[in-house]
């Protein structure tokens, strides 16, 4: 069943210096590994303490202040690529029905 369809968390991460990471988590459910919808971005900052990594949340504005020339965000692909799929779908139906 995973083989078809497909859900959880994914995360992408930005290093800002070498104790300090941006990180970007998202939900997302898929269809053959090639379409997806996520949701649901949360940012925070992870920096290295002597006990590990520590996280703290960030708001968007928050992020926007620490990487300014490239904010960490879900591809338009990663965050719509079943909706663009189910609606290429139907396109093609309904092109299909009314020729």
């Amino acid at each position: 069943m995973f083989i078809f369809f497909g859900g959880g968390t994914r995360s992408a991460r930005r290093q800002l210096a070498p104790e300090q990471v941006l990180v970007l988590e998202w939900r997302y459910v898929q269809l053959f590994w090639l379409f997806q919808i996520g949701w649901g971005a949360r940012y925070s900052l992870a920096t290295l303490s002597p006990y590990g990594w520590a996280e703290r949340p960030l708001t968007q504005s928050e992020m926007a202040h620490l990487d300014p020339t490239t904010l960490l965000d879900v591809h338009w692909w990663w965050r719509w690529g079943l909706v663009i799929g189910v609606a290429a779908v139907l396109v093609v139906l309904l092109l299909v029905n009314l020729y």
